[in-house]
């Protein structure tokens, strides 16, 4: 789970934090309960660029999400990795606003994953338009396919002017709707060729 934040206003070097996939039930409680602690260990209300990858076998529990992502108030951008191993019930979870919105200053988000060629991601333009709602409107909404193996998805075909939800025109929930392929993900870590040390 690479971060990046910011130490006396200055953006900092991004800093790879990375969450495996646990083998045992014992391995994910472990897990969860890092990522619940990580508020209190890390000074991650700094943090303005997230960048998630929780997926594979066995996901964080979605509650130790929500705690993360509702401990990250000056996020401006954010990058999530969509396992298609992973049902889309489980971003909807972390990701929901019923009660308190997560991210609350986000401005853009984006989804990324190698997608098999059916798949359709309404359910991330729902969350999309249930923050609008609650009063926190996307200024971008980026729906990404990796170039993998697999057949080019046909939702980074779709107009997104035309665009709706359950009748609902996504161009009065979100100022910007992208679709997009691209060759490699954005998700790898970064190639950094000195460091002084700091962080």
């Amino acid at each position: 789970m690479p971060l990046v934040w910011r130490k006396g206003g200055m953006p900092c070097v991004q800093w790879p934090l990375c969450l495996s996939d646990a083998p045992s039930s014992v391995c994910n409680t472990l897990v969860a309960v890092l990522v619940t602690e990580l508020p209190s260990i890390l000074p991650i209300q700094h943090i303005f660029d997230l960048r998630l990858a929780l997926g594979g076998y066995k996901p964080v529990w979605p509650p130790a999400v929500v705690v993360l992502l509702q401990s990250l108030y000056a996020v401006e951008s954010c990058t999530i990795w969509v396992d298609r191993e992973v049902d889309k019930k489980y971003w909807r979870t972390c990701l929901k606003s019923e009660y308190m919105v997560p991210l609350p200053q986000l401005k853009s988000l984006q989804f990324v994953g190698e997608l098999p060629t059916w798949y359709k991601p309404f359910w991330a333009m729902g969350l999309a338009i249930g923050r609008a709602k609650r009063g926190h409107p996307l200024e971008k909404l980026t729906l990404t396919a990796v170039r993998g193996f697999l057949d080019t998805p046909n939702f980074v075909r779709w107009v997104p002017k035309t665009m709706t939800i359950s009748g609902q025109r996504m161009a009065k929930f979100v100022q910007e709707l992208k679709f997009n392929i691209i060759e490699y993900s954005p998700m790898d870590p970064p190639d950094i060729g000195a460091w002084d040390g700091e962080v």
